[in-house]
């Protein structure tokens, strides 16, 4: 019939953004069954700096517990820092930084925010979640829009002239998402004025 399709019984999902969010998102869908497709528009896992650790609380660890494999969330937990203890605030002053307050975390279960987290190098978790998703990650594809088809689907066209078709499409491309873009023009960011320092510091061998 014009205008009708088969609905497949598994859901294709076309990730865009193959970042860390976007990644979790694939191993757990995935994992779930579903046929999930990401388009990275980096022509390599390394063709740019992205930062070096990234500190995970509980909302971040529980996800990453959920989605992957328990041999990967292992590694994970191996290849992380030490569980944190605590954590100091400072506040910008006019003669330099001022300590405010610190907290410390308990052990064991708790609210969620007190409970101890992880520093882990962001390429290293990348490379964790990249893990058993081959042939399921596709790089150098810029996004460009995407399309509502008459027949339920939805299309994602990129900037090499290709397209994708799916059933679900998920925006996970960062804080200047163009997914967003077409999908809320009308929502732009707000400056909270939160700024997040971090270092690299040499360790001497001797």
């Amino acid at each position: 019939m014009s205008g009708c399709r088969v609905m497949s019984s598994t859901l294709r999902v076309l990730v865009i953004g193959g970042g860390l969010g976007g990644l979790c998102l694939a191993q757990g869908l995935h994992k779930a069954g579903a046929d999930v497709a990401v388009y990275e528009r980096d022509p390599a896992l390394a063709a740019r700096s992205q930062g070096y650790r990234v500190h995970l609380d509980n909302r971040g660890i529980q996800p990453l517990r959920d989605c992957l494999p328990t041999a990967l969330f292992d590694l994970f937990e191996a290849t992380g820092g030490q569980p944190s203890t605590g954590m100091t605030i400072f506040r910008a002053t006019a003669t330099g930084l001022a300590e405010q307050y610190t907290v410390r975390f308990p052990d064991g279960d708790g609210e969620v925010l007190a409970r101890p987290g992880r520093a882990v190098d962001r390429l290293t978790l990348r490379e964790i979640l990249l893990a058993g998703l081959d042939g399921m990650v596709h790089l150098g594809k810029e996004f460009t829009r995407y399309e509502l088809l008459p027949t339920g689907e939805v299309q994602a066209h990129f900037a090499d002239g290709s397209a994708a078709t799916g059933d679900l499409l998920v925006g996970a491309d960062g804080v200047n998402s163009r997914v967003r873009q077409q999908l809320l023009p009308e929502v732009t960011l707000t400056d909270t004025g939160t700024r997040w320092l971090g270092g690299r510091t040499p360790l001497d061998a001797g």
